[in-house]
């Protein structure tokens, strides 16, 4: 299919794969940018969506979510 592949891996990558992906722009060639997202980092786009996302649930709904994370963040004896 003749894509040009970047992959983004790392922030400081970022100026350099811009500066590649414009390149590539403007020469017309398709180009596909592969971004790895680390959700487990909190970042300006993350801050208060669980809270954005738990406003907008059924109180059952909020209590089954809440009981999952606090389950996954607690130790299991025995284990």
């Amino acid at each position: 299919m003749n894509v040009k592949y970047l992959s983004l891996s790392e922030n400081d990558e970022t100026a350099e794969v811009l500066r590649k992906a414009r390149t590539l722009m403007e020469e017309n060639c398709p180009l596909l940018v592969e971004v790895a997202i680390d959700y487990s980092a909190k970042t300006y786009f993350t801050r208060g969506v669980v809270r954005i996302i738990l406003n907008r649930l059924p109180w059952l709904d909020r209590l089954r979510f809440l009981a999952r994370a606090i389950g996954r963040r607690l130790p299991i004896p025995g284990l």
